[in-house]
């Protein structure tokens, strides 16, 4: 999580959505974290971005 906002915030948008996927995949699932990070406005019309957080959202993928 910390490494994608970094990495928004520099501007990378293919890396912070890379490691935003790792975090999820790692086990981050502090949906509402996420989509509170003002770093991550850049990313908000992101196709992958918009996915990601889709996937978070459905039944049993452990959000809070």
């Amino acid at each position: 999580f910390y490494m994608a906002k970094v990495f928004a915030d520099a501007g990378d948008k293919e890396r912070a959505i890379s490691f935003l996927y790792k975090a999820y995949e790692g086990g981050f699932k502090d949906i509402a974290k996420i989509k509170a990070e003002p770093s991550f406005g850049s990313l908000l019309e992101d196709e992958r971005f918009l996915k990601l957080i889709q996937t978070m959202t459905q039944p049993g993928s452990g959000t809070k």
